[in-house]
């Protein structure tokens, strides 16, 4: 059975998250800071981590780096409440598999924790045509990732500006 770490300073969070991955079959193990995950480190080690962005002590960027630097094959998703371009990019500059914002659909992160298992679980090498290449690298999974939230504010930013008053 797949073992997921939650950091996340939010007990309802973690709760939520808990009680709907356990019912998907996953174990779970909570922590209410990423300080409290990184001593767990030194005894086990999870198939996956989920970690709130912003948190006491440890910020969850320096949990990542942490992660990436020491554990490079372990993949994490980042999730936060606030939620911005910026912060979607680190994460994924940062190594994050995923960037979930908050408040997030509990069937959505099923489907994203169980993705990254499964796409951790095949990491082997395999080959590739041409046409499967152009868009699949990580920086352009982030492009198009950034414009799909863009397309999902546009028209909020559209209809604020047409109720905006005329400069002559």
């Amino acid at each position: 059975m797949p073992k997921i770490w939650i950091a996340d300073d939010d007990e309802a969070i973690r709760m939520v998250l808990e009680e709907g991955l356990k019912s998907a079959g996953l174990e779970i193990v909570t922590f209410a800071d990423g300080e409290a995950l990184i001593d767990a480190l030194s005894e086990d080690k999870p198939d996956l981590i989920i970690s709130d962005i912003k948190m006491p002590g440890m910020h969850g960027y320096d949990l990542l780096k942490h992660i990436k630097n020491n554990y490079d094959k372990l993949p994490v998703i980042i999730m936060t409440a606030f939620t911005d371009m910026q912060a979607a990019i680190d994460a994924y500059g940062g190594g994050a598999f995923e960037y979930i914002p908050k408040p997030f659909d509990l069937e959505e992160a099923i489907i994203t924790v169980k993705k990254a298992l499964e796409e951790h679980k095949e990491a082997k090498p395999k080959k590739v045509s041409k046409s499967e290449i152009i868009g699949s690298a990580p920086s352009m999974q982030i492009v198009f990732r950034s414009i799909g939230n863009l397309l999902i504010q546009m028209p909020q930013f559209l209809f604020k500006a047409s109720l905006a008053p005329a400069k002559n």
